[in-house]
């Protein structure tokens, strides 16, 4: 006979839609980056002004699904922070302004740069989430924030491709 204690949080469990079996799998939200694509825009086309609109690729790779009243998040790209919105994926396969993000699914963080802060191919590190105000339950969460990324000027129809050293 199970204890009590293990009877009610495998109900809860349950009544979660979790699996009480995998009672470790605490519901989290976990989101992780893994591009990033720019274009350089004309903010003013008297003066001739632009900058760069960048978007951070996320996608949720915890248990449930990335929901929040607030669609800002801070985001670190090389030396710049700024705070960007987030865009969730909607059933007509589009994105809508904090639409949510279900466990597997990819979103994005949409933001602006100053024009020239990125170059096609450019190999740049990228933080998420620098609030933590977007992920959920463990601390873990937040261990996978940050990674290289290459910036892909979305203009251009050439990959960037990550060449191994020359062997010799």
């Amino acid at each position: 006979m199970k204890t009590p204690i293990v009877w009610f949080f495998g109900a809860a469990f349950v009544a979660m839609g979790l699996s009480p079996t995998r009672a470790w799998a605490l519901p989290t939200v976990d989101l992780v980056p893994i591009s990033l694509s720019f274009t350089e825009v004309v903010n003013d086309d008297v003066t001739g002004t632009y900058s760069q609109s960048v978007n951070v690729t996320i996608k949720n790779t915890g248990n449930v699904a990335w929901e929040s009243s607030d669609a800002t998040m801070s985001v670190a790209i090389g030396d710049n922070v700024v705070t960007g919105v987030i865009y969730g994926p909607t059933a007509g396969g589009g994105f809508a302004l904090g639409h949510r993000i279900a466990p597997g699914k990819r979103g994005f963080v949409h933001l602006s740069l100053p024009s020239g802060t990125l170059h096609h191919c450019q190999r740049v590190r990228v933080q998420i989430d620098l609030g933590h105000e977007h992920q959920t339950m463990i601390r873990a969460v937040f261990y996978n924030d940050t990674a290289v990324l290459s910036a892909r000027d979305a203009n251009r129809s050439t990959a960037c491709a990550i060449l191994p050293p020359p062997h010799l």
